[in-house]
C-alpha cells in the first residue's frame, strides 16, 4: 500500500498528491491493485478549532474540488478513497457535508463508489461545538447519512452506531451502501484471495529500502528542490572551497515533514527515529571536504526558535574567515505540524537577526531554506547572492549537496507563492476566499510576490518557443502545440515547462465572476543536453479552456483565449485561440 507524505499544509493537499497517487497506481498496476490510494481534504482549509468556513461554490467547484478531479477523472474502476477533514464548509462539517460527498465527489465527478472516510477524531468532534450533536447516536447519523463511510480515529461508530440505527435515525440500506463501498476497495486489493495469485504478497523485508526504491527518492529529492536566486552563478559551488556552513537548519536532523521520525511515527527503519537522517550542513561539508584538507566548519549559530544567542559570535568569527558562506534557515515541526500553526509566515526566535548579522560582513552567501510552509524572507534578498528553496529534504541531503556543487542540475519550479511579510496581515488566513483583494494564489494574487509559483531557475539558461497549434478544441476536437526547448549553455539540464490558460479582456469585462490570473493546465519535464534542443508537445481539448461560474459550473465562453507556455525563468510563449 503506498502511503502519501507530506505536513498538514496546503501543499499536501494539492496536486501533487493527485500526482502521487496517478504514478502509484501505474506503478502498481496489476490484476489486483497495490494500492488503496487516499486523496486528502476535500475542501477549505483546516480550520482551526473547527471553524466554520463559508466557501462558495464557485470557490469549492474551481479551487478545491477541482484539484481532485485530476485523480478521479474517468477512473471508476480504480481502488481510491477520499480522506474530509475535520474543518467545516458553510454551516457542514466536511464529514457530514452532503453538498461536497454526494453531489460533488459522486454526483459531479462519477464516483459512485468513492469511499469515504475521516479524518481521525472528527466523528466524536462532531459532539462539541460548533457543531454540537444531539448525541452520539446524532453524530453518527449525521455523518453516514450525508456520506462517510468509515470513521477513523474515534469510536462513535463502533459504540453507538447500532443504537442509532435502533432508533430510527440510520437505516440499513444506508449501512450496507457503506459496507460495500468499504469492501470493493480490499477485494480490488485480493485481499480475499489466495496470496499466491496476488502480487503484492510476494513483498518481503528486502523491498524495503531497496537500491530501486533509494534511486526513486534521489530522483525526487533532486527535482523537487528550487533554485530561486542565482547571481552572479554563485552557484554552483567548487569543491574544496573555503566555505563556513552556518544556521540553526545547518546542524538540526529534523528535516522530515509531519508523521515521520521523532514523532512516534515512521521515521529511519528500522528504529522510527532521525538516525538516517544526515544533517544539510553534514552533507555540504562531506562533498566539499573531499576535495579540502581542511575541514569545513559546520555552526548552529542560533536555534529555530529560541533567544539564545550565545552561538552567534563562534558562527560570525567562522564566516568572516570564509570566502562563501551557506546560511541554512528554516523551521522545523516545532514551529508547525498538524495542530501548530505558526503565528506568521516570518523566519522564528533570532534567525532573522542572525543572517543580517552575517550578510552585513558583505561575504558571498548562498541561502539554503528547510522548511515546510513558505517563509517571507524580505530582508534577506538584497543581500543574498543565491537562494534555494529544499523543503524538507528528510533523508535527501546528500541530493541537495549535489545540486549546490553542480553535479547535477535537475532543478524543480516552486509549488507555492512566497509572498512578502505583510501579506499575513493584508486578509484573514482563515478566509479561503482567493479573490477578496489582494488575492491568493498565483490565479488571484495581485501584489508582486517575493517569488511566484512556478518559478524556479537552472544552471543553463533556456529559450523556449512554441508553434501555432495544429487542430482546434471546439467541437470535440483537441490542439497539439509544438515547443522547442534550447538550452544555451555548455550544461546539460533539466527543464519544466508549464502551460497556463488565460483569457481575453472582452471575456473577463463580460463575465459576473472572478476570472484567473492564469490556470495550470499541464506541464513537462524534459532533459535538455548542452547547446542542444528538445521538443515537447501539448495536447489541449476544450476542457482546458473553461472557467467557473458563480453556480460552481464549469462553462465556455465564446471569444479570446491563450495559452501561455512558461518555463518559470523569464521565457514564455503565447498561444492564441479563439472559441
Amino acid at each position: 500500500m503506498c502511503i502519501m507524505a507530506g505536513t498538514h499544509l496546503p501543499v499536501r493537499m494539492s496536486l501533487a498528491s493527485c500526482v502521487f497517487v496517478l504514478l502509484c497506481e501505474r506503478r502498481c498496476a496489476s490484476q489486483f491493485s497495490k494500492t488503496v490510494a487516499s486523496v486528502s481534504r476535500t475542501a477549505g482549509g483546516v480550520a482551526t478549532n473547527w471553524a466554520w468556513s463559508v466557501v462558495s461554490r464557485l470557490r469549492v467547484a474551481r479551487d478545491s474540488a477541482c484539484r481532485r478531479n485530476v485523480c478521479f477523472i474517468g477512473r471508476t474502476g480504480l481502488v481510491m478513497h477520499c480522506d474530509v477533514a475535520d474543518d467545516a464548509e458553510n454551516g457542514h462539517p466536511s464529514c457530514a457535508n452532503g453538498y461536497l460527498l454526494n453531489d460533488v465527489l459522486r454526483g459531479k465527478f462519477g464516483q459512485e463508489h468513492a469511499f469515504v472516510t475521516t479524518d481521525c477524531g472528527a466523528v466524536s468532534n462532531m459532539l462539541g461545538p460548533p457543531a454540537n450533536a444531539a448525541s452520539p447516536e446524532q453524530a453518527c447519523a449525521w455523518t453516514i447519512n450525508n456520506g462517510t463511510d468509515l470513521e477513523m480515529g474515534s469510536t462513535v461508530w463502533t459504540e453507538h452506531m447500532h443504537a442509532a440505527y435502533m432508533g430510527g435515525l440510520v437505516n440499513e440500506s444506508t449501512i450496507t451502501r457503506s459496507s460495500r463501498r468499504a469492501f470493493r476497495q480490499l477485494m480490488l486489493a485480493g485481499r480475499f484471495d489466495p496470496p499466491s495469485v496476488v502480487g503484492w504478497s510476494a513483498l518481503g523485508v528486502d523491498a524495503i529500502n531497496s537500491s530501486h526504491s533509494q534511486q526513486v527518492a534521489y530522483e525526487a529529492a533532486l527535482q523537487g528542490m528550487v533554485l530561486l536566486k542565482n547571481e552572479g552563478q554563485l552557484l554552483p559551488l567548487k569543491a574544496g572551497s573555503n566555505l563556513a556552513v552556518v544556521g540553526p537548519m545547518a546542524v538540526n536532523q529534523d528535516l522530515m515533514s509531519d508523521y515521520a521520525g521523532g514523532t512516534g511515527e515512521s521515521g529511519c527503519w528500522p528504529h522510527s527515529d532521525e538516525s538516517c537522517i544526515v544533517t544539510i550542513g553534514g552533507a555540504i561539508a562531506q562533498l566539499n571536504d573531499a576535495s579540502r584538507q581542511d575541514g569545513t566548519p559546520v555552526l548552529r549559530g542560533v536555534d529555530v526558535n529560541s533567544q539564545d544567542g550565545s552561538g552567534i559570535a563562534e558562527a560570525i568569527a567562522a564566516a568572516q574567515e570564509a570566502d562563501v558562506v551557506v546560511l541554512v534557515l528554516g523551521n522545523d515541526r516545532t514551529q508547525e505540524h498538524e495542530g501548530i500553526d505558526r503565528p506568521d509566515i516570518t523566519l522564528p526566535g533570532l534567525q532573522e537577526q542572525f543572517a543580517l548579522e552575517i550578510l552585513g560582513l558583505k561575504k558571498p552567501t548562498v541561502l539554503i531554506m528547510a522548511n515546510g510552509g513558505p517563509l517571507a524572507i524580505d530582508s534577506l534578498l538584497p543581500g543574498c547572492g543565491a537562494v534555494v528553496e529544499a523543503f524538507n529534504p528528510a533523508q535527501s541531503t546528500p541530493a541537495l549537496a549535489q545540486l549546490l556543487f553542480g553535479r547535477e542540475n535537475r532543478w524543480g519550479k516552486l509549488p507555492y507563492t512566497i509572498y512578502p511579510r505583510a501579506y499575513a496581515t493584508e486578509q484573514p488566513m482563515a478566509n479561503f476566499d482567493m479573490t477578496v483583494v489582494p488575492g491568493r494564489t498565483y490565479k488571484y494574487y495581485r501584489g508582486t510576490p517575493l517569488f511566484a509559483f512556478g518559478h524556479g531557475l537552472s544552471y543553463a539558461t533556456f529559450i523556449v518557443m512554441c508553434g501555432p497549434p495544429a487542430g482546434h478544441p471546439s467541437n470535440g476536437g483537441s490542439a497539439s502545440v509544438t515547443c522547442t526547448v534550447n538550452n544555451q549553455d555548455d550544461i546539460a539540464g533539466d527543464e519544466v515547462l508549464l502551460a497556463y490558460h488565460t483569457v481575453g479582456d472582452a471575456i473577463k469585462a463580460r463575465v459576473n465572476h472572478p476570472v484567473p490570473i492564469r490556470a495550470l493546465r499541464a506541464f513537462e519535464r524534459v532533459r535538455v543536453p548542452a547547446r542542444g534542443s528538445v521538443k515537447v508537445e501539448f495536447t489541449f481539448t476544450q476542457t482546458d479552456f473553461l472557467l467557473v461560474n458563480n453556480e460552481g459550473e464549469k462553462a465556455l465562453y465564446p471569444g479570446d483565449h491563450a495559452i501561455v507556455v512558461d518555463n518559470g525563468a523569464g521565457s514564455e510563449a503565447t498561444i492564441d485561440f479563439h472559441l
